[in-house]
């Protein structure tokens, strides 16, 4: 005697529940019982797996950001090209008496 038996991807259930769907609905998607929809969310690539709530509104991003034109920086926002006073950097420590 054959079974009919369906085959369900991981990559399906995780696309439905990207869409919104809940386990509810997975479950009667593919008309199992909630034993098994316990069983395939055991599953690795779907265990802690949530539904993706969309949320009830569109964003729409009406400024626009304008970012002055600069040159290129190096580290900590100063220019490759700029000179650098080595004098605070010297071992100079003036009346400071070296142990």
């Amino acid at each position: 005697m054959s079974e009919d038996r369906q085959t369900i991807t991981a990559s399906r259930v995780l696309a439905m529940l990207a869409d919104g769907k809940t386990r509810e609905e997975i479950r009667s998607f593919f008309d199992l019982s909630k034993g098994d929809v316990g069983k395939l969310f055991k599953n690795p690539a779907l265990k802690g797996r949530k539904t993706m709530r969309k949320p009830d509104f569109v964003f729409e991003d009406d400024v626009t950001a304008s970012v002055p034109n600069s040159e290129p920086t190096g580290s900590f926002g100063i220019p490759d090209d700029a000179e650098v006073d080595p004098s605070p950097f010297s071992d100079d420590f003036g009346d400071i008496p070296r142990q």
